[in-house]
C-alpha cells in the first residue's frame, strides 16, 4: 500500500531524493486490511497519487485516504462515513441528538462520519438496526437515563439473563433481530458489545 502523505508542491519537485518530478496518476490499489488470521484484502480504485519520476516514491493527500477508508468499509462489510451521514440524516438527527439517544459519544460518531475511525461490527449492526426499523429509535428514546448506562459485568457470570460471554460472542443476524423485539435483552447485549 501507498504511505498517505501530503501531496508536496510540484514546484519543489520530490521532497525525498530532490531529483525527480512529481507526476499525478490515478491507480488502483490492492492491500490487505487487519491483523493476522483477521486480514481481508481490500481493491481501492480510482486512488489519486503522485509518484517521482526518479525515485518512485509516491505520495497521497486526504482524497487517497477517504478512497482507501471506504475500500476498507466495503471489504468488511460495515457502513461507509456517507452512509452513516445519510442514515443520520434520515432519522432527522443531529451528531449530538444520535450520540444522546445511542450512547455512543459524539466524537465517535463525528470520526466515523470524517472517515477517521472505524466502528465494529457490533455497532454497525446497532446503527443497521436503528435504520431498519423507526420502532428501535422511538425504543431507545423512551428509555430513561438510568437504564441507559452499560451493565456491569462480574469476571464469569452472565450477562443480564444467564448468557455466558462465549454466548454473546455466538450472536449473529437472525439473533439480533429476536433481540431487537425484546427492548431489556436488546439493551443488554448492545451494551456488552459497545464494550467488546
Amino acid at each position: 500500500m501507498v504511505a498517505s502523505q501530503s501531496i508536496p508542491n510540484k514546484e519543489l519537485g520530490c521532497p525525498v531524493c530532490g531529483k525527480g518530478k512529481l507526476k499525478a496518476q490515478v491507480r488502483t490499489e490492492h492491500f490487505e486490511y487487519g491483523e493476522g488470521g483477521d486480514k481481508v484484502p481490500v481493491q481501492a480504485e480510482n486512488v489519486p497519487v503522485e509518484i517521482c519520476t526518479h525515485c518512485h516514491e509516491a505520495f497521497s493527500g486526504p482524497e487517497a485516504v477517504r478512497i482507501r477508508h471506504h475500500a476498507v468499509c466495503r471489504a468488511l462489510g460495515l457502513l461507509t462515513p456517507d452512509e452513516i451521514r445519510a442514515l443520520r440524516e434520515r432519522l432527522g438527527l443531529n451528531q449530538a441528538e444520535l450520540a444522546e439517544l445511542t450512547g455512543i459519544g459524539k466524537a465517535t460518531i463525528s470520526r466515523w462520519e470524517n472517515g477517521r475511525l472505524l466502528q465494529n461490527k457490533a455497532l454497525d449492526r446497532y446503527l443497521r438496526l436503528l435504520a431498519a426499523n423507526p420502532e428501535n429509535v422511538r425504543l431507545l428514546g423512551e428509555l430513561p437515563p438510568s437504564q441507559a448506562a452499560a451493565p456491569r459485568h462480574v469476571p464469569g457470570g452472565t450477562y443480564g439473563h444467564g448468557e455466558s460471554a462465549a454466548a454473546f460472542r455466538r450472536l449473529g443476524g437472525a439473533d439480533l433481530e429476536r433481540y431487537s423485539r425484546n427492548r431489556d435483552r436488546w439493551l443488554d447485549w448492545l451494551n456488552f458489545a459497545e464494550r467488546n
